[in-house]
């Protein structure tokens, strides 16, 4: 059985993670060993539960990479993988020159998320391992995977080579993201909010990458305008007391709800009538959109990755990521969700996009077709060495 030897930066809720895990889930045709370089996280046990083989290295100070490095060698002495498919900048850049110097099997490179991101600290740090990266990806991939036409054209403009990169777009389960009218009326009446009232959403973390003050103000531009609305902000950390205070000083007080990550994001999902992503930065292929248009929810976005090519025209792209520009776009989206039948047709081509394009199969075949072609080209180079 050929074996594939995953290593990546870390297993918690996020993207990449995702994707890993539906990969392995649906594949079970090959051997899957995963190397964490921190610990088990959200996906670990879920991996076991599979029957995988799960590793964690726990690289949380300088003395444990060191250590971690060595302890990686050894497990890739050991166990001989036929190839390596490495997740995420860390992951891919030590590991990949860990598994460079140990072993001959083809290494697969794979960025899920975003590229260069502005500021200082960790983002000063990711974009430096991003140009080490560009440095060495003539020579450790064999391929590199990205998630969106965003990202392969800021790597091919920072001198990753064009010829090794392949888009794979991410892919969603629509057993799980579909139209569910009981799931609006349900959280519609938990959360006190009739079946007529506007009712905006966007799932984000609390994060500076999100824009969500330029949202916010937006939505105060929109209640001046006397526009009647319910807007939720949900996830990670967006119940806080910073935002509380902006939501009070734009008088939002009564038309904003937040709340906390949500294991059941699809119920939500469901009940929203528009999704909005207000995001300045930072954004590749974003699930959150993809995710709401599979559940029939049209959605207003900024020009920020692969956004507009998700959307294309059954939604409404910001002109800008100014306050300005959110609420023009917000306002364009409203004047359609008035006319029922111009709503009504975004919302079913909004879900027959994604079932076309963007689907977990497809996702899972193509990686599996990128991971098999490395393997081919190993098995001829060995065959004419012979």
């Amino acid at each position: 059985m050929l074996s594939v030897f995953h290593i990546i930066t870390g297993l918690e809720a996020g993207g990449a993670e995702r994707v890993l895990y539906c990969l392995i889930k649906d594949d079970r045709d090959k051997e899957h060993i995963v190397v964490s370089f921190t610990d088990e996280g959200y996906y670990g046990p879920l991996l076991k539960d599979l029957g995988i083989k799960v590793i964690t290295l726990h690289l949380n100070n300088v003395f444990k990479v060191i250590a971690g490095i060595f302890r990686l060698l050894s497990l890739i002495k050991s166990h001989k993988p036929d190839i390596f498919v490495t997740w995420m900048i860390h992951a891919s850049l030590l590991g990949g020159l860990v598994a460079k110097l140990s072993s001959n099997s083809p290494i697969i490179w794979n960025f899920r998320g975003t590229i260069f991101t502005p500021g200082g600290g960790k983002e000063l740090f990711y974009n430096f391992l991003l140009k080490a990266c560009s440095l060495l990806s003539d020579k450790i991939p064999s391929k590199i995977i990205c998630c969106a036409e965003s990202i392969s054209e800021e790597l091919v403009d920072i001198k990753f080579p064009n010829s090794k990169i392949t888009v794979i777009p991410n892919g969603y389960d629509l057993n799980i993201f579909k139209p569910r009218p009981d799931y609006r009326k349900e959280v519609r009446s938990n959360l006190g909010i009739s079946d007529n009232l506007l009712f905006l959403g966007m799932f984000a973390r609390w994060d500076p990458q999100k824009n969500i003050d330029e949202l916010v103000h937006a939505l105060s531009l929109m209640k001046k305008k006397g526009q009647r609305f319910k807007m939720l902000l949900a996830g990670s950390g967006i119940n806080n007391e910073k935002l509380t205070a902006l939501i009070n000083i734009c008088d939002l007080k009564n038309e904003v709800i937040l709340l906390d990550q949500s294991p059941n994001v699809e119920k939500i999902m469901n009940s929203l009538d528009i999704h909005i992503l207000s995001s300045s930065y930072g954004e590749g292929f974003p699930n959150v959109i993809c995710e709401t248009m599979a559940c029939g929810i049209p959605n207003v976005s900024t020009n920020v990755g692969d956004s507009s090519f998700i959307i294309q025209e059954n939604g409404w792209i910001a002109s800008d990521t100014s306050r300005f520009g959110l609420a023009d776009a917000i306002s364009n989206a409203i004047k359609d969700y008035e006319n029922n039948e111009v709503f009504l047709e975004k919302k079913h081509n909004s879900e027959k996009r994604i079932k076309e394009k963007f689907t977990l199969e497809k996702m899972i075949s193509s990686y599996t077709m990128v991971i098999e072609s490395c393997l081919e080209e190993i098995t001829q180079s060995k065959s004419r060495h012979d």
